[in-house]
């Protein structure tokens, strides 16, 4: 199966309200969806858009930054980016808009597990585990409202999309066919977000990101540095507080960033991986050098930029020991990386700070807290 490049998205129609009052109100809006023919049925979904009042004395034309989250709730860290990615920017005058969709359950392509790093031992965020959909979409409104975001568009479903496998010439070869469909369900989950928002007039950005569920941003970004509107943005890939980007040749793509034409040209993903006629994104390696390729296919201009211009970590809660609770810890480095940069890092002060004003953080007996790091402790 293969998805339509004509299908239309399967998030629900908008509704959007103006609001006054502090907090934001909710939209929740359960319903049956009809799916193109590719995909099947969710029997749930809701929809929450919370669309801030201008203020008159911004009525102004401002720049725009979309930010797409597509993947897993329990995999999801949302206050790093509001914190670290949407206040930066709402203070420095951009119009922020968070586009948000979410599964509640994994597919049970995957026997219903969030996670294929299982070496981890990962477990889902507690933090939202006993969260109701409604309560969730308050606090995720809520905060993201706090934050400075101009409007926030939130999907749940229940059931995750469903894909069919790549044609043959179009699989990864350096990787597990596990690992090829995880990559096929988050583009086309992407994609579907795309989509929606070229339906219903989110248009125009000057600057689109594209965030991992599980990336935690540990410093400020500032968007105003990804404004060329025909390049594509990326991090080099395990290239974080460890060596310079430009000696990467592998496109980190837990967060990545389009300029305003490069958005349009790019973001239907999963279609262009299956489809797209040129045999250079035959027989790649990895989704990595996916992204790259299909830019340059594009005629987009590829800049793998500093590790600090996109300063995160990839989070998730791992279960030490079978009796232990789930611990906070950053995946694919270590403290010496901290320590003794070769590269771009986020500096010891920041660590801390960020450290302690996260509440699952490790509390030492010394007082301080710390998120440590996921390979300094036993894995399977």
């Amino acid at each position: 199966m293969q998805p339509n490049p004509k299908a239309k998205s399967t998030l629900p129609p908008l509704s959007s309200m103006v609001l006054a009052a502090p907090m934001p109100r909710i939209l929740h809006a359960p319903q049956r969806l009809r799916v193109d023919a590719s995909m099947h049925t969710c029997a749930t979904s809701c929809e929450s858009i919370c669309q801030g009042r201008e203020p008159r004395a911004l009525l102004r034309p401002k720049r725009r930054l979309a930010i797409i989250v597509a993947g897993l709730k329990n995999r999801f860290y949302p206050l790093p980016l509001l914190r670290h990615v949407v206040g930066p920017a709402a203070k420095a005058g951009w119009e922020v808009d968070l586009f948000v969709s979410l599964c509640t359950h994994s597919s049970p392509r995957f026997n219903h597990s969030e996670f294929g790093a299982y070496w981890y031992k990962p477990t889902p965020n507690p933090r939202f585990t006993n969260y109701t959909t409604s309560e969730f979409q308050r606090y995720f409104a809520g905060h993201a409202r706090y934050w400075g975001a101009h409007r926030t568009s939130l999907f749940l479903r229940d059931r995750d999309h469903v894909v069919g496998s790549p044609p043959k010439k179009r699989r990864f070869t350096g990787i597990s066919h596990e690992r090829v469909m995880r990559s096929a369900l988050r583009l086309w989950s992407t994609e579907v977000v795309w989509r929606w928002m070229q339906e219903h007039g989110f248009k125009g950005y000057d600057v689109v990101m594209v965030v991992r569920e599980d990336v935690y941003f540990v410093d400020d970004v500032d968007p105003s540095r990804f404004t060329e509107p025909n390049t594509f943005f990326a991090r080099g890939f395990h290239q974080y507080c460890r060596v310079d980007p430009i000696h990467s040749h592998l496109v980190d793509d837990r967060v990545l960033v389009f300029g305003r034409a490069a958005a349009p040209a790019m973001l239907n993903l999963l279609t262009e991986w299956y489809t797209h006629p040129s045999p250079r994104l035959d027989s790649l390696g990895a989704p990595e050098v996916f992204f790259g390729r299909l830019a340059k296919e594009k005629g987009l201009a590829v800049s793998l930029v500093p590790g600090d211009w996109l300063p995160f970590f990839a989070a998730l809660h791992m279960r030490v020991h079978k009796t232990s609770l789930p611990m906070l810890c950053f995946r694919d480095g270590t403290t010496a990386h901290l320590v003794h940069p070769q590269g771009p890092c986020v500096s010891s002060e920041q660590y801390l700070k960020i450290s302690s004003e996260e509440p699952d953080a490790l509390q030492y007996v010394s007082g301080v807290k710390l998120i440590p790091f996921c390979e300094e402790f036993p894995l399977l």
